[in-house]
């Protein structure tokens, strides 16, 4: 853990959310190129049809672990904890729920496609994006739940982009305005 990452294999846009900053990949070649077969690998994986759930019992104030590797890191993995800030709600698939929660954890970018996890290191979401106010040189990292990320990865493929802004929120979850 404690080493660059090597890489291993490459991959290929299956879904893509922009309005998430989300997207779901594909592994199809290894490093030198060969095709891979999806069935032929044996990697760590989340199951985020047994976990999705932990996304929906955090609360403000919550404290987590956002895992990545930012550029401020030299390409090394970085720790960094917060806590959450924010809970937005919205709409995916007609269902209502979290579809974007804030940390005030000092990431930068590089950390967007990690892991944010709750202080029992159980995973809660997928970092996705790092806002920064220039006014005060305040910033938030925004996590994309494991509830949306689950919901999101059931939408029939081709799909139009989710519904996500917020009732209590003037801009969209990606910091736009509407």
């Amino acid at each position: 853990l404690n080493e660059l990452p090597v890489l291993r294999y490459y991959a290929a846009l299956y879904l893509m959310f922009d309005q998430m900053d989300f997207a779901i990949l594909q592994i199809n070649r290894d490093a030198d190129g060969r095709a891979v077969l999806p069935g032929s690998l044996d990697l760590p994986f989340i199951d985020v049809a047994n976990n999705y759930r932990l996304s929906d019992s955090v609360v403000r104030g919550d404290r987590i672990h956002i895992f990545g590797y930012p550029s401020i890191a030299d390409g090394y993995l970085a720790v960094i904890p917060g806590s959450i800030t924010t809970i937005r709600n919205g709409d995916i698939g007609g269902k209502r729920m979290p579809v974007w929660l804030q940390t005030d954890a000092e990431a930068s970018p590089g950390n967007s496609g990690g892991l944010a996890v709750n202080a029992d290191g159980k995973p809660i979401g997928i970092p996705t994006e790092v806002t920064a106010e220039e006014r005060t040189g305040g910033r938030f990292v925004g996590i994309l739940p494991l509830s949306a990320v689950y919901e999101l990865s059931q939408l029939p493929v081709g799909q139009t982009a989710p519904q996500t802004t917020t009732q209590d929120s003037p801009s969209k979850p990606d910091g736009g305005q509407p």
